[in-house]
C-alpha cells in the first residue's frame, strides 16, 4: 500500500497542472498554418514609440471575440470588434496594465474556431 502525504499530493497537482498547461500551449502552436489562421503576435510594447504599440490580431474574415487575462485569471480586456481587433495595454479600469505575461482567448463566433495562448507586455 502506497501512502501519499499531503505535501506530495500538492506537488503532484502542481506538476500535473503545469504539464497540462504546457501541453495545451504546444498543441495550439503546432497547428498547421492556413490562410484562415489569424496572425497572433506574442509580444508588444505599448510605449508610444510607434512600433508594436498594440497587441493586434490580423484576421481575414469572421466575427472574432478577444479576451485577455492576467496571470491570476482576471479579465483585463475584452473586444468583439471583428477583424483587426487590438489591445493598447490599458485594462478595463482605464489603467496601464503592468509588464508581464498575459493569456488570450480568440474565438470566431461564426465558425466556433478558438485560439489560446500567451503574450508578453513590455513597456
Amino acid at each position: 500500500m502506497l501512502v501519499i502525504s499531503s505535501s506530495m499530493k500538492t506537488k503532484q497537482l502542481i506538476i500535473l497542472t503545469i504539464a497540462f498547461f504546457i501541453g495545451g500551449l504546444l498543441n495550439n502552436t503546432s497547428a498547421q498554418s492556413t490562410d484562415d489562421t489569424p496572425v497572433i503576435p506574442n509580444v508588444f510594447t505599448p510605449n508610444n514609440d510607434g512600433v508594436n504599440d498594440s497587441f493586434k490580431i490580423d484576421v481575414s474574415e469572421g466575427s472574432w471575440e478577444l479576451m485577455i487575462f492576467d496571470r491570476w485569471g482576471s479579465l483585463v480586456f475584452a473586444s468583439q470588434q471583428g477583424q483587426g481587433t487590438n489591445w493598447n495595454g490599458v485594462n478595463l479600469q482605464g489603467i496601464k496594465a503592468d509588464e508581464g505575461v498575459y493569456f488570450y482567448t480568440l474565438s470566431d463566433e461564426i465558425s466556433g474556431q478558438t485560439y489560446k495562448g500567451s503574450l508578453h507586455l513590455f513597456r
